[in-house]
Protein backbone atom coordinates (compact mmCIF):
# COMPACT_ATOMS: atom_id res chain seq x y z
CA UNK A 1 0.00 0.00 0.00
CA UNK A 2 2.83 2.35 0.93
CA UNK A 3 4.53 1.59 -2.36
CA UNK A 4 1.37 2.44 -4.28
CA UNK A 5 1.07 5.74 -2.44
CA UNK A 6 4.68 6.59 -3.26
CA UNK A 7 4.13 5.76 -6.92
CA UNK A 8 1.00 7.90 -7.00
CA UNK A 9 2.87 10.79 -5.36
CA UNK A 10 5.72 10.49 -7.88
CA UNK A 11 3.27 10.46 -10.80
CA UNK A 12 1.46 13.51 -9.46
CA UNK A 13 4.76 15.35 -8.99
CA UNK A 14 5.91 14.51 -12.52
CA UNK A 15 2.58 15.59 -13.96
CA UNK A 16 2.63 18.89 -12.07
CA UNK A 17 6.11 19.64 -13.44
CA UNK A 18 4.62 19.70 -16.95
CA UNK A 19 1.29 21.25 -15.99
CA UNK A 20 -0.01 23.92 -18.40
CA UNK A 21 0.49 26.63 -15.76
CA UNK A 22 4.26 25.94 -15.80
CA UNK A 23 4.84 25.94 -19.54
CA UNK A 24 6.18 29.47 -19.33
CA UNK A 25 9.09 28.10 -17.26
CA UNK A 26 9.82 25.05 -19.44
CA UNK A 27 12.56 25.69 -22.05
CA UNK A 28 11.58 22.50 -23.88
CA UNK A 29 8.03 23.76 -24.45
CA UNK A 30 7.46 26.70 -26.75
CA UNK A 31 4.17 25.64 -28.32
CA UNK A 32 1.30 23.24 -27.77
CA UNK A 33 -1.20 22.71 -30.56
CA UNK A 34 0.10 25.59 -32.68
CA UNK A 35 -0.36 25.26 -36.43
CA UNK A 36 2.84 25.09 -38.53
CA UNK A 37 4.36 28.40 -39.57
CA UNK A 38 3.46 29.39 -43.11
CA UNK A 39 3.25 32.33 -45.48
CA UNK A 40 0.59 34.83 -44.40
CA UNK A 41 -2.42 34.88 -46.70
CA UNK A 42 -6.20 34.66 -46.56
CA UNK A 43 -8.16 32.44 -48.92
CA UNK A 44 -10.89 33.73 -51.25
CA UNK A 45 -13.50 31.80 -53.23
CA UNK A 46 -11.89 32.76 -56.57
CA UNK A 47 -8.73 34.41 -57.88
CA UNK A 48 -10.72 37.35 -59.19
CA UNK A 49 -11.91 38.12 -55.67
CA UNK A 50 -8.40 37.86 -54.24
CA UNK A 51 -6.97 40.67 -56.40
CA UNK A 52 -5.96 43.40 -56.88
CA UNK A 53 -5.16 44.36 -53.28
CA UNK A 54 -5.69 41.08 -51.44
CA UNK A 55 -7.70 42.94 -48.80
CA UNK A 56 -8.39 40.38 -46.08
CA UNK A 57 -11.61 42.08 -45.01
CA UNK A 58 -13.22 41.34 -48.38
CA UNK A 59 -12.94 37.59 -47.90
CA UNK A 60 -16.06 35.80 -46.65
CA UNK A 61 -13.69 33.49 -44.80
CA UNK A 62 -12.26 36.24 -42.54
CA UNK A 63 -13.56 37.78 -39.31
CA UNK A 64 -11.52 40.34 -37.38
CA UNK A 65 -11.03 40.03 -33.63
CA UNK A 66 -9.57 43.53 -33.33
CA UNK A 67 -11.29 45.92 -30.96
CA UNK A 68 -12.10 46.09 -27.27
CA UNK A 69 -11.77 42.94 -25.14
CA UNK A 70 -12.69 42.47 -21.51
CA UNK A 71 -9.36 42.61 -19.70
CA UNK A 72 -7.97 41.93 -16.25
CA UNK A 73 -4.34 42.32 -15.22
CA UNK A 74 -3.17 40.39 -12.18
CA UNK A 75 0.14 40.86 -10.39
CA UNK A 76 1.72 37.48 -11.06
CA UNK A 77 1.18 34.07 -12.65
CA UNK A 78 -1.16 31.96 -10.58
CA UNK A 79 -3.12 34.97 -9.27
CA UNK A 80 -5.86 34.61 -11.90
CA UNK A 81 -9.43 34.30 -10.60
CA UNK A 82 -10.67 30.73 -10.51
CA UNK A 83 -12.48 29.64 -13.66
CA UNK A 84 -11.66 32.84 -15.57
CA UNK A 85 -11.68 30.88 -18.85
CA UNK A 86 -15.14 29.37 -18.38
CA UNK A 87 -18.29 30.64 -20.08
CA UNK A 88 -20.09 31.29 -16.80
CA UNK A 89 -17.35 33.43 -15.27
CA UNK A 90 -18.51 36.94 -14.30
CA UNK A 91 -16.16 39.48 -15.90
CA UNK A 92 -18.46 42.49 -15.38
CA UNK A 93 -15.89 44.08 -13.02
CA UNK A 94 -13.04 43.76 -15.53
CA UNK A 95 -11.74 46.65 -17.56
CA UNK A 96 -11.08 46.70 -21.29
CA UNK A 97 -8.00 46.50 -23.49
CA UNK A 98 -7.78 47.15 -27.25
CA UNK A 99 -6.47 44.45 -29.55
CA UNK A 100 -3.96 45.21 -30.93
CA UNK A 101 -2.90 47.00 -27.76
CA UNK A 102 0.18 47.44 -25.60
CA UNK A 103 -0.50 47.27 -21.87
CA UNK A 104 2.00 49.96 -20.95
CA UNK A 105 0.45 52.39 -23.44
CA UNK A 106 -3.03 51.74 -22.11
CA UNK A 107 -2.58 52.39 -18.40
CA UNK A 108 -1.28 48.97 -17.32
CA UNK A 109 2.34 49.32 -16.21
CA UNK A 110 5.27 51.44 -17.32
CA UNK A 111 7.44 50.96 -20.41
CA UNK A 112 10.90 49.66 -19.50
CA UNK A 113 14.02 50.29 -21.55
CA UNK A 114 17.17 48.25 -21.05
CA UNK A 115 20.09 47.54 -23.33
CA UNK A 116 22.24 44.65 -22.13
CA UNK A 117 20.66 43.72 -18.74
CA UNK A 118 17.50 41.68 -18.43
CA UNK A 119 14.60 43.80 -17.17
CA UNK A 120 14.42 41.87 -13.88
CA UNK A 121 18.14 41.90 -13.06
CA UNK A 122 17.80 44.36 -10.15
CA UNK A 123 15.45 42.23 -8.08
CA UNK A 124 15.83 38.64 -9.35
CA UNK A 125 18.94 36.56 -9.98
CA UNK A 126 19.58 36.05 -13.69
CA UNK A 127 19.55 32.26 -13.83
CA UNK A 128 18.09 30.83 -17.04
CA UNK A 129 15.51 29.48 -17.52
CA UNK A 130 14.04 30.76 -14.24
CA UNK A 131 11.77 33.79 -14.55
CA UNK A 132 10.47 35.81 -11.59
CA UNK A 133 6.88 35.72 -10.43
CA UNK A 134 7.37 39.19 -8.95
CA UNK A 135 6.33 41.94 -11.39
CA UNK A 136 5.53 39.27 -13.98
CA UNK A 137 2.12 40.72 -14.70
CA UNK A 138 -0.42 38.44 -16.33
CA UNK A 139 -3.16 39.72 -18.62
CA UNK A 140 -6.48 37.94 -19.17
CA UNK A 141 -8.60 38.62 -22.25
CA UNK A 142 -12.21 37.55 -22.82
CA UNK A 143 -14.49 38.14 -25.80
CA UNK A 144 -17.58 36.49 -27.27
CA UNK A 145 -17.74 36.26 -31.06
CA UNK A 146 -20.30 34.92 -33.50
CA UNK A 147 -18.91 32.46 -36.03
CA UNK A 148 -20.75 32.50 -39.41
CA UNK A 149 -23.08 29.55 -39.87
CA UNK A 150 -21.81 28.97 -43.42
CA UNK A 151 -18.36 28.17 -42.03
CA UNK A 152 -19.69 24.80 -40.91
CA UNK A 153 -17.77 22.00 -42.60
CA UNK A 154 -14.62 24.13 -42.96
CA UNK A 155 -11.52 24.17 -40.79
CA UNK A 156 -11.50 27.29 -38.61
CA UNK A 157 -8.31 28.90 -37.33
CA UNK A 158 -7.50 31.75 -34.98
CA UNK A 159 -4.59 34.05 -35.81
CA UNK A 160 -2.90 35.88 -32.92
CA UNK A 161 -0.51 38.32 -34.53
CA UNK A 162 2.00 38.94 -31.74
CA UNK A 163 1.59 38.14 -28.04
CA UNK A 164 4.36 39.19 -25.67
CA UNK A 165 5.70 37.13 -24.07
CA UNK A 166 3.40 34.15 -24.67
CA UNK A 167 -0.26 33.22 -24.99
CA UNK A 168 -2.47 30.45 -23.70
CA UNK A 169 -5.79 30.05 -25.53
CA UNK A 170 -9.17 28.74 -24.42
CA UNK A 171 -12.26 28.42 -26.63
CA UNK A 172 -15.64 27.82 -25.00
CA UNK A 173 -13.95 26.81 -21.77
CA UNK A 174 -11.56 24.27 -23.33
CA UNK A 175 -7.84 24.82 -23.65
CA UNK A 176 -6.91 25.06 -27.32
CA UNK A 177 -3.18 25.80 -27.32
CA UNK A 178 -0.08 27.62 -26.11
CA UNK A 179 2.62 29.63 -27.91
CA UNK A 180 5.78 31.58 -27.23
CA UNK A 181 7.88 33.24 -30.02
CA UNK A 182 6.38 36.63 -29.25
CA UNK A 183 7.23 38.36 -32.54
CA UNK A 184 5.76 35.57 -34.65
CA UNK A 185 2.09 34.95 -35.22
CA UNK A 186 0.43 32.04 -33.44
CA UNK A 187 -2.30 30.14 -35.31
CA UNK A 188 -4.44 27.36 -33.89
CA UNK A 189 -6.98 25.05 -35.50
CA UNK A 190 -10.00 25.56 -33.23
CA UNK A 191 -12.59 23.80 -35.39
CA UNK A 192 -13.51 21.20 -32.78
CA UNK A 193 -14.03 23.81 -30.06
CA UNK A 194 -16.37 26.14 -32.00
CA UNK A 195 -20.05 26.08 -32.92
CA UNK A 196 -20.67 27.90 -36.24
CA UNK A 197 -23.79 30.04 -36.21
CA UNK A 198 -23.55 30.64 -32.45
CA UNK A 199 -21.74 32.82 -29.95
CA UNK A 200 -18.37 31.45 -28.88
CA UNK A 201 -16.16 32.53 -25.98
CA UNK A 202 -12.46 33.16 -26.68
CA UNK A 203 -10.11 33.65 -23.72
CA UNK A 204 -6.39 34.42 -23.81
CA UNK A 205 -3.80 34.63 -21.05
CA UNK A 206 -0.55 36.53 -21.65
CA UNK A 207 2.46 36.66 -19.32
CA UNK A 208 4.76 39.65 -19.28
CA UNK A 209 7.80 37.33 -19.20
CA UNK A 210 8.43 33.66 -19.84
CA UNK A 211 11.52 31.47 -20.31
CA UNK A 212 11.61 32.58 -23.95
CA UNK A 213 12.29 36.14 -22.78
CA UNK A 214 15.94 35.13 -22.27
CA UNK A 215 16.28 34.65 -26.04
CA UNK A 216 14.26 37.75 -26.92
CA UNK A 217 16.50 40.17 -25.08
CA UNK A 218 18.00 43.06 -27.01
CA UNK A 219 18.32 46.82 -27.13
CA UNK A 220 14.66 47.86 -27.22
CA UNK A 221 11.67 48.97 -25.17
CA UNK A 222 10.11 46.14 -23.14
CA UNK A 223 6.40 46.23 -23.90
CA UNK A 224 3.72 43.64 -23.23
CA UNK A 225 0.37 42.67 -24.71
CA UNK A 226 -0.89 41.83 -28.19
CA UNK A 227 0.82 44.06 -30.72
CA UNK A 228 -0.66 42.97 -34.06
CA UNK A 229 -3.95 41.95 -35.65
CA UNK A 230 -6.01 39.02 -34.39
CA UNK A 231 -8.67 37.31 -36.50
CA UNK A 232 -10.54 34.13 -37.33
CA UNK A 233 -10.42 32.55 -40.77
CA UNK A 234 -11.96 29.50 -42.39
CA UNK A 235 -10.34 27.16 -44.90
CA UNK A 236 -11.59 24.42 -47.18
CA UNK A 237 -10.33 21.00 -46.10
CA UNK A 238 -8.81 20.74 -49.61
CA UNK A 239 -6.54 23.75 -49.66
CA UNK A 240 -3.18 25.43 -50.16
CA UNK A 241 -1.19 24.52 -47.08
CA UNK A 242 1.66 26.92 -47.89
CA UNK A 243 2.98 29.04 -50.76
CA UNK A 244 6.67 29.85 -50.63
CA UNK A 245 7.92 32.38 -53.19
CA UNK A 246 11.59 33.15 -53.81
CA UNK A 247 12.21 36.06 -56.20
CA UNK A 248 15.60 36.87 -57.69
CA UNK A 249 17.29 39.00 -60.35
CA UNK A 250 19.63 37.35 -62.86
CA UNK A 251 21.74 38.24 -65.90
CA UNK A 252 23.35 41.25 -64.19
CA UNK A 253 19.98 42.27 -62.76
CA UNK A 254 18.38 42.58 -66.18
CA UNK A 255 15.91 39.68 -65.88
CA UNK A 256 13.97 38.13 -63.07
CA UNK A 257 12.93 34.73 -61.78
CA UNK A 258 10.24 33.76 -59.33
CA UNK A 259 10.41 30.33 -57.77
CA UNK A 260 7.12 29.00 -56.39
CA UNK A 261 7.01 26.09 -53.96
CA UNK A 262 3.49 24.91 -53.17
CA UNK A 263 2.29 22.62 -50.41
CA UNK A 264 -1.30 21.33 -50.40
CA UNK A 265 -3.54 19.18 -48.28
CA UNK A 266 -4.82 15.85 -49.63
CA UNK A 267 -7.62 16.07 -52.17
CA UNK A 268 -6.07 18.74 -54.40
CA UNK A 269 -5.81 17.62 -58.03
CA UNK A 270 -3.85 20.61 -59.32
CA UNK A 271 -2.73 24.16 -58.55
CA UNK A 272 -3.10 26.95 -61.11
CA UNK A 273 -0.60 29.81 -60.90
CA UNK A 274 -0.99 33.04 -62.85
CA UNK A 275 1.56 35.87 -62.90
CA UNK A 276 0.32 39.35 -63.90
CA UNK A 277 1.94 42.75 -64.24
CA UNK A 278 0.72 45.97 -62.65
CA UNK A 279 -1.74 46.54 -65.51
CA UNK A 280 -3.32 43.14 -64.97
CA UNK A 281 -1.86 41.58 -68.11
CA UNK A 282 -1.06 37.89 -67.82
CA UNK A 283 2.66 37.24 -68.18
CA UNK A 284 2.58 33.50 -67.55
CA UNK A 285 0.12 30.85 -66.35
CA UNK A 286 0.89 27.31 -65.28
CA UNK A 287 -0.99 24.37 -63.83
CA UNK A 288 0.95 22.13 -61.46
CA UNK A 289 -0.02 18.66 -60.34
CA UNK A 290 1.19 18.03 -56.80
CA UNK A 291 3.05 14.85 -55.98
CA UNK A 292 2.88 13.89 -52.32
CA UNK A 293 1.05 17.17 -51.70
CA UNK A 294 3.88 19.32 -53.10
CA UNK A 295 4.72 21.06 -56.37
CA UNK A 296 7.19 23.67 -57.57
CA UNK A 297 8.04 25.75 -60.63
CA UNK A 298 10.12 28.79 -61.64
CA UNK A 299 8.78 31.74 -63.63
CA UNK A 300 11.14 33.74 -65.84
CA UNK A 301 10.38 37.40 -66.49
CA UNK A 302 12.34 39.36 -69.08
CA UNK A 303 13.32 42.90 -68.03
CA UNK A 304 10.93 43.22 -65.07
CA UNK A 305 10.12 46.73 -64.00
CA UNK A 306 12.28 47.64 -61.05
CA UNK A 307 10.70 48.70 -57.79
CA UNK A 308 11.65 51.95 -56.07
CA UNK A 309 9.97 54.37 -53.70
CA UNK A 310 9.36 56.71 -56.62
CA UNK A 311 8.11 53.97 -58.96
CA UNK A 312 6.69 51.14 -56.80
CA UNK A 313 6.12 48.61 -59.58
CA UNK A 314 4.31 45.49 -58.38
CA UNK A 315 3.49 42.10 -59.88
CA UNK A 316 0.69 39.80 -58.76
CA UNK A 317 0.73 36.03 -58.50
CA UNK A 318 -2.53 34.20 -57.91
CA UNK A 319 -2.67 30.60 -56.73
CA UNK A 320 -5.84 28.55 -57.16
CA UNK A 321 -6.37 25.14 -55.58
CA UNK A 322 -8.38 22.83 -57.83
CA UNK A 323 -10.14 19.64 -56.80
CA UNK A 324 -9.88 16.50 -58.89
CA UNK A 325 -12.96 17.57 -60.90
CA UNK A 326 -11.36 20.93 -61.78
CA UNK A 327 -13.47 23.06 -59.45
CA UNK A 328 -11.72 25.81 -57.48
CA UNK A 329 -11.71 25.11 -53.75
CA UNK A 330 -9.97 28.39 -52.84
CA UNK A 331 -7.58 31.03 -54.15
CA UNK A 332 -5.02 33.52 -52.82
CA UNK A 333 -3.00 36.41 -54.24
CA UNK A 334 0.54 37.63 -53.61
CA UNK A 335 2.34 40.83 -54.59
CA UNK A 336 5.96 40.98 -55.81
CA UNK A 337 8.40 43.73 -56.58
CA UNK A 338 11.80 43.68 -58.27
CA UNK A 339 14.54 45.95 -57.00
CA UNK A 340 18.19 46.59 -57.73
CA UNK A 341 19.21 44.89 -54.49
CA UNK A 342 18.58 41.58 -56.32
CA UNK A 343 15.43 40.68 -54.46
CA UNK A 344 11.82 40.75 -55.58
CA UNK A 345 10.41 41.23 -52.11
CA UNK A 346 7.03 39.55 -51.95
CA UNK A 347 4.64 41.32 -49.60
CA UNK A 348 1.21 40.03 -48.81
CA UNK A 349 0.06 43.16 -47.07
CA UNK A 350 1.07 45.71 -44.45
CA UNK A 351 -0.40 46.17 -41.02
CA UNK A 352 0.01 49.25 -38.86
CA UNK A 353 -1.53 50.39 -35.63
CA UNK A 354 -0.68 53.76 -34.21
CA UNK A 355 -0.79 54.26 -30.45
CA UNK A 356 -2.31 50.93 -29.48
CA UNK A 357 -0.05 48.52 -31.28
CA UNK A 358 3.15 48.27 -33.28
CA UNK A 359 3.93 48.88 -36.93
CA UNK A 360 5.63 46.19 -38.96
CA UNK A 361 6.40 45.66 -42.64
CA UNK A 362 4.96 42.21 -43.36
CA UNK A 363 7.46 40.65 -45.79
CA UNK A 364 6.54 37.15 -44.88
CA UNK A 365 7.05 34.88 -47.86
CA UNK A 366 10.41 33.40 -46.95
CA UNK A 367 9.55 32.38 -43.41
CA UNK A 368 11.86 32.25 -40.44
CA UNK A 369 11.20 29.02 -38.58
CA UNK A 370 13.74 29.50 -35.81
CA UNK A 371 12.50 28.70 -32.33
CA UNK A 372 12.62 32.13 -30.79
CA UNK A 373 14.07 34.76 -33.10
CA UNK A 374 12.90 38.09 -31.77
CA UNK A 375 12.90 40.33 -34.84
CA UNK A 376 11.48 38.43 -37.81
CA UNK A 377 9.92 41.50 -39.44
CA UNK A 378 11.59 44.78 -40.25
CA UNK A 379 10.20 48.01 -38.90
Amino acid sequence: MKRLLLLALFAATAASAKAPAERWLDPECFEVGRAPMRTSFIAFPTAAEAIPENDYTRSPFYRTLNGEWSFLRVDRPGAEPEGFFRSGHDDSSWGTMPVPGIWELNGCGDPVYTNKPYPWHKFFEVKPPLIPHEQNYTGLYRRTVTVPADWKGRDIFIHIGSATSNVTLWVNGREAGYSEDSKLEAEFDITRYLTPGSDNLIVMRVNRWCDGSFLEDQDFWRLSGIGRDCYLYARDKRRLADVRLTPDLVDDYRNGTLRAEIATTPGIGSVRLTLRDAAGRTLDARTLRPRRNAAETTFEVAAPKQWSAEAPNLYTLTAEALAADGSVTEAAAFRSRSAADSCWSTANRSSSKASTGTKWSRTRVIMSRAKRWCATSAR
